[in-house]
């Protein structure tokens, strides 16, 4: 207390002084690093952070994408900074920390910042991760949904399929998005078939893609199913472009016959 209390002091007379915004953000920055602190002055002070300061060491997200957090394990080192606790991890490849912070289920991974561009490029590597396939994934019972490990999935395919989940999934948050994809939209009368997911696994176990863009193949043709219109039974649909669709109606028919 003693010590920020002399920091106010100093950023105080820098202030009366004529010191630029630009020099009190090194300031606080140097002063940062003597604590355990977050450090996210481009960012509100509420805000999520992006890169925070423990023992000494700084960590940093930002290295995995669009990816969750899964099946972490710990070892029981917890640290208190700025309101937030921080646990350190005893999985995956690199000297990370866990934060029960954002918008997603898991939280957010922080990694140690000398290990910060290595761990990005891990996570980049499409061949760290192992691919799935879901089918009847949407059932209830968890007996009747199957999951596929898909070895030679074509990673040009999937990234396609993906970009096409992220680019035609429903968003009651968006309203402008929802609009754009109507234009493609087909009304289709709800049936039995299955619905399908792709995802992938980092091969350390502890980062996932998103699970919830669900596909269905009607008449030799796949569509990625936005919402389902309970009033009238029906999906809202958008069909997959047929360069792509090919490809995973096709490992469809494989992984059900094997």
């Amino acid at each position: 207390m003693k010590k920020l209390l002399a920091l106010l002091m100093v950023l105080e007379l820098l202030l009366l002084t004529g010191c630029s915004s630009r020099d009190l953000e090194l300031l606080l920055v140097e002063a940062a690093y003597k604590v355990d602190a977050i450090i996210d002055l481009d960012e509100p002070l509420f805000s999520v952070p992006r890169r925070v300061r423990i023992e000494g060491e700084v960590y940093r997200t930002g290295f995995y994408g669009d990816l969750w957090a899964k099946n972490l394990t710990f070892t029981g080192e917890e640290y208190e900074v700025r309101g937030t606790t921080f646990r350190r991890l005893d999985c995956g490849t690199f000297d990370c920390i866990q934060a029960g912070v954002g918008s997603k289920t898991g939280g957010m991974l922080y990694c140690l910042d000398s290990q910060w561009e290595e761990a990005k490029a891990y996570y980049e590597d499409p061949e760290n991760y192992t691919y799935y396939c879901g089918i009847n994934v949407k059932e209830s019972r968890e007996e009747d949904r199957q999951y596929f490990e898909v070895e030679d999935m074509d990673i040009e395919k999937y990234e396609a399929l993906m970009g096409h989940g992220g680019a035609f999934a429903y968003d009651p948050f968006d309203p402008v998005k929802n609009r754009a994809s109507e234009f493609k939209e087909v009304i289709i009368d709800a049936g039995p078939w299955p619905y399908i997911n792709f995802f992938k696994i980092s091969k350390d176990g502890i980062l996932e893609s998103f699970k919830a863009y669900y596909f269905f193949i009607l008449d030799g043709t796949m569509y990625q199913a936005r919402y389902h219109n309970l009033s009238e039974d029906s999906v809202s649909a958008v069909e997959v472009p047929e360069e792509t669709a090919a490809y995973f109606i096709e490992l469809v028919e494989r992984l059900q016959t094997e």
